[in-house]
C-alpha cells in the first residue's frame, strides 16, 4: 500500500474551521499540458453525498467500480488510466454551507489527487 495513502473518509476536522470557500483554489500544475480533457462538474443544488457523486459519476469517466466515496474518488483520480485533465468545479457553495466538513474533505482530497498527478488539474470556479 502506498504510504502517502489518506482514508478521506473518516476525515476529523475541527469543529472551528470556518473558511471561505472561495480561498479553496487547487494549484495547477507548472507544466500544464495543453490536450488535457476539461470537465465541468456543476455541484448546483447539490446538499447531500449521494447527489455529489452522483453528479461525479455523470461528469467523468468513471470506471464502474468507483464506490461513491472519496477514497473511490481519490483511487479513481490519481489511476494511471485516468488520464490528464482540468476539472472545474462551479455552483458549489450550496454544498459547502450545508455540509462544510465534507466539504473541506472533498477540497483536500483534490488537493491531494492532483498533488499525485502532475498532469490532473483541479479548479474551483465560481461558488453560486
Amino acid at each position: 500500500m502506498d504510504t502517502n495513502y489518506r482514508d478521506y473518509r473518516n476525515i476529523d476536522l475541527p469543529e472551528d474551521e470556518e473558511k471561505d470557500t472561495d480561498d479553496y483554489i487547487l494549484d495547477p500544475p507548472e507544466d500544464e499540458e495543453k490536450d488535457k480533457s476539461v470537465y465541468v462538474l456543476d455541484l448546483t443544488g447539490v446538499s447531500d453525498r449521494a447527489l455529489l457523486h452522483q453528479r461525479i459519476r455523470e461528469c467523468l469517466p468513471i470506471p464502474e467500480w468507483y464506490g461513491g466515496n472519496l477514497d473511490a474518488l481519490y483511487d479513481v483520480l490519481t489511476d494511471p488510466s485516468f488520464k490528464g485533465a482540468r476539472i472545474e468545479i462551479v455552483g458549489y457553495r450550496q454544498l459547502a454551507e450545508e455540509m462544510p466538513r465534507y466539504w473541506n474533505a472533498f477540497v483536500q482530497m483534490c488537493r491531494a489527487a492532483a498533488e499525485e498527478r502532475g498532469d490532473l488539474e483541479i479548479v474551483l470556479g465560481r461558488g453560486q
